[in-house]
């Protein structure tokens, strides 16, 4: 539940900041940079929540290994 909070939290500022960023930005600066005012924020919102995804993602395979690396104990392996 914290982790869940934590991470709305999170893509909200990420939301905040890019609105922010927007707004003290030129409309040839945003050419420059390659940024279109329409979708920004919802791109910003959208890779923190792939980073938060990958790093689930991540979390879900390094527990899956250390399941299976305690399921045989290479020293009782042949004591059955």
């Amino acid at each position: 539940m914290f982790k869940s909070f934590y991470r709305s939290l999170i893509v909200s500022q990420t939301a905040r900041a890019a609105v922010q960023m927007l707004r003290h930005l030129t409309a040839q600066q945003m050419v420059a940079l390659n940024i279109n005012p329409e979708t920004f924020v919802a791109d910003q919102m959208a890779a923190v929540q792939a980073e938060f995804a990958a790093a689930d993602r991540l979390q879900a395979q390094k527990s899956v290994r250390s399941v299976a690396g305690q399921a045989v104990n290479p020293n009782l392996a042949g004591a059955v």
